[in-house]
């Protein structure tokens, strides 16, 4: 269902038999923009250690002519299985970990299910016509005279990193961010794609503009409550 959604041809996925398939589960032909096809050897591994060079190695050698290789596992890929898959002089050999496996099942909605919350606030521009702007301090209602900024989503972030700034949208205080048209369940996986690091803190990465004082504070502080 996934290499479906990918771009694979329905009429050409095949799941090769049992035994003496060279190591790999399906075979299919992957359509670019309608402007080219690749014949594609699919191996998968649902493993829990992470997966050996070895391995990349016994796929490349089960290829036909003109045809690419790909890995998916839910595990890992181990430093000399990424080098063997991009071996100069061979052919390459395209990896897709555990958490790019659960990226792309987000992404194109399989096996998971959006739901809508709904969230209360006050209305701080009726309230502050009525009786001024209100505060909460030890979980009741206070009327202040300093109105407090409101936050409206979705709202401009942006992060500054390899001596670029990129800018996205923050669609929610639960963290959900669209870059690019892509929408991702976190700040960090945002972060991920703009800064290509595996692991990054979208928290503290992505700023966003003080309504008031016109500062940029990380997001994090959104998160906090903090104003």
């Amino acid at each position: 269902e996934l290499l479906l959604a990918l771009g694979f041809d329905e009429t050409s996925v095949t799941v090769t038999s049992y035994s003496a398939d060279g190591g790999i589960d399906v075979r299919g032909v992957l359509r670019a923009g309608n402007i080219t096809e690749v014949n594609a050897a699919v191996q998968v591994k649902r493993w829990k250690n992470p997966v050996q060079a070895p391995v990349v190695q016994g796929l490349r050698g089960s290829l036909t002519v003109h045809e690419q290789g790909i890995i998916i596992t839910t595990s890992k890929f181990s430093k000399g299985a990424q080098q063997e898959a991009q071996a100069p002089g061979k052919a390459r050999i395209s990896l897709v970990d555990g958490d790019k496996l659960l990226d792309l099942l987000m992404d194109y909605s399989i096996g998971v299910k959006t739901e809508q919350l709904t969230l209360r606030t006050l209305d701080e521009e009726w309230w502050t016509g009525v009786v001024g702007s209100i505060e909460v301090a030890n979980g009741s209602p206070v009327i202040s005279q300093s109105p407090l900024p409101t936050i409206m989503y979705p709202l401009t972030i942006k992060a500054n990193t390899k001596g670029q700034i990129f800018y996205a949208e923050l669609l929610s205080p639960n963290g959900e961010v669209r870059y690019e048209n892509i929408e991702y369940s976190s700040p960090s996986k945002a972060g991920q794609v703009v800064t290509g690091w595996r692991s990054c803190n979208g928290w503290s990465l992505w700023h966003y503009q003080d309504p008031i004082s016109k500062d940029w504070k990380t997001i994090d502080e959104l998160r906090q409550g903090q104003k």
